[in-house]
């Protein structure tokens, strides 16, 4: 008899074996193929102090850059590579756009945005006011966060499209900014109030910005932050810096609360 002969049946037992296997197999069940790997994110942190991790431990430069604010914390994670965080203490938006942009290009897939505050000073307001909120100083302060307010929408929106024309793939991820204080420290102090309503105030605007971009087909998503009795004054573990005689952790999250916005930042990306 010939080797093809011989073989024949070979195969066809090993045919009715692997058969019999798929059969004993649970219903709905399917035998296990290695698993896709998930791209890795080619990730810019874009911003202000928030964005660089201000609070977050020893500054590592005049950016006031730490090693565990949320980008580096992100970066942390296996799925992403954090290429570049030009964030920047005291960063306007405009400032962003202006030295900022130049590190975003087509090979990046994920952008973060936190920038807005210093648009308004908001930090400024609480310091003008805090000594008297009756004075001269701290009417001229809130006159002109007010009067920012209304530029946030269209500079932020512009950022967003710049950011797009340079990478079209990117995730354009646009964080907000907690209100500091906890609500029942908010409603104890007239001050502290209007501290949190211009958060809001700014958030509002940040949401806005992303909705109008994202209706044209910008990959943009805008990401809610609420520290809850975390704030300033609340009754859990604070998020934030409540010292105003320390200007460096002062309305900045230390590790807990960039640990936070990590973890929503994370909950909208796939």
């Amino acid at each position: 008899m010939s080797e093809t002969r011989l073989a024949r049946p070979r195969r066809i037992i090993a045919i009715a074996a692997v058969a019999a296997a798929l059969l004993a197999l649970p219903m709905g069940a399917a035998p296990a193929f290695a698993a896709q790997p998930v791209p890795v994110a080619k990730y810019v942190a874009l911003g202000d102090s928030y964005g660089a991790g201000q609070g977050a431990g020893a500054p590592l430069d005049s950016c006031l850059r730490t090693t565990l604010g949320y980008a580096s914390q992100i970066g942390a994670v296996p799925r992403f590579n954090l290429l570049r965080l030009p964030a920047c203490s005291g960063a306007t938006i405009d400032q962003v756009s202006a030295r900022q942009l130049g590190y975003v290009n087509q090979g990046t897939t994920l952008v973060t945005i936190t920038a807005g505050a210093n648009d308004l000073n908001i930090g400024g307001v609480y310091a003008a006011c805090a000594p008297d909120e009756t004075s001269v100083a701290c009417q001229q302060a809130i006159a002109a966060a007010t009067a920012a307010i209304q530029t946030v929408g269209p500079k932020m929106a512009g950022l967003i499209g710049a950011v797009h024309a340079r990478s079209a793939r990117a995730t354009i991820v646009v964080t907000g900014y907690p209100e500091p204080f906890a609500a029942g420290a908010a409603a104890a102090d007239p001050l502290a109030a209007v501290v949190n309503a211009a958060s809001d105030a700014l958030d509002a605007q940040l949401a806005g910005a992303v909705l109008a971009e994202a209706t044209t087909g910008v990959p943009a998503v805008f990401v809610p932050i609420s520290f809850g009795a975390h704030a300033i004054g609340g009754a859990d573990v604070p998020w934030i810096g409540g010292d105003p005689t320390d200007p460096v952790t002062f309305f900045h999250p230390n590790v807990l609360g960039y640990a936070a916005y990590r973890d929503a930042i994370l909950g909208v990306l796939p």
